[in-house]
């Protein structure tokens, strides 16, 4: 198995999210918690069950920021391995420069906060 590459760094970052499957029944908001976030997308988990390749809109209740923020995303993959919750990772689409800007910022932020 090869090293993995990823394109924007990620860090640990457990913080609730509010998500909700666009075009999905009554367009309901469901909650999470982040484990992991990127400039790149989201890994997840919920008691909710979301199916891969579903577009979700987030409500990322970010740290510096006022309110949420709000980032769409598609579900690439699903692990439903762990018994206390659904995992679930996201890139995120349709994403601002700005919105990426920022969130990569955040990363690099928290990233040395904890070296």
């Amino acid at each position: 198995m090869g090293s993995e590459r990823r394109e924007f760094d990620r860090v640990p970052i457990p913080m609730p999210v509010r998500f909700r499957v666009l075009g999905g029944f009554l367009g309901m908001w469901l909650d999470g918690l982040v484990q992991e976030l990127s400039a790149g997308g989201v890994r997840f988990t919920s008691l909710e069950p979301v199916d891969q390749d579903a577009t979700l809109e987030f409500q990322l209740t970010l740290p510096g920021r006022m309110g949420p923020y709000a980032v769409t995303g598609q579900v690439l993959w699903v692990d439903a391995a762990r018994p206390e919750a659904l995992e679930y990772g996201a890139v995120f689409i349709n994403v601002t420069d700005g919105q990426r800007a920022f969130i990569e910022e955040l990363v690099q932020f928290l990233k040395s906060r904890k070296g």
